[in-house]
């Protein structure tokens, strides 16, 4: 799970008056971000099963893997929170995939079976801004 911290101006700006280059790494993560904001406005308008399994590829993306089968430690709630679907519907998306032998489900982990493979689930959907495929 992760969180968003938000400073205010009021709170900010005495901190990057004593160190300029605390404000040029707030600036630089705006910058790192935008992009994965832009593209889940995109994702919304996906069906359900292409929304988790952009969330699923995402996942693999910030782990910096090439592994043909890679084991996350992520829950169908969480991945339902993630994505903003109900877990009843994860869950029936994951049992097929799981059917489809992309997916092995364990209690609160995941393994992806083929990246690959799940990663052409991604293929109709508009990934111009970022394309989590690129990482894995």
């Amino acid at each position: 799970p992760c969180s968003i911290i938000h400073f205010s101006n009021q709170r900010l700006r005495p901190i990057c008056e004593k160190n300029a280059e605390i404000y040029k790494w707030f600036y630089s993560l705006t910058f790192e971000s935008k992009e994965k904001w832009l593209q889940s406005q995109l994702i919304y308008s996906a069906n359900i099963t292409e929304r988790i399994v952009y969330q699923l590829i995402d996942i693999l993306a910030h782990m910096n893997t090439k592994e043909s089968m890679v084991e996350i430690s992520v829950s169908q709630q969480q991945l339902s929170d993630m994505t903003g679907i109900a877990r009843q519907r994860v869950n029936e998306v994951m049992k097929e995939l799981e059917r489809n032998q992309l997916v092995t489900l364990y209690r609160g982990k995941i393994r992806i079976d083929s990246p690959q493979r799940l990663a052409a689930y991604m293929d109709d959907i508009d990934l111009s801004i970022r394309d989590p495929r690129l990482y894995i």
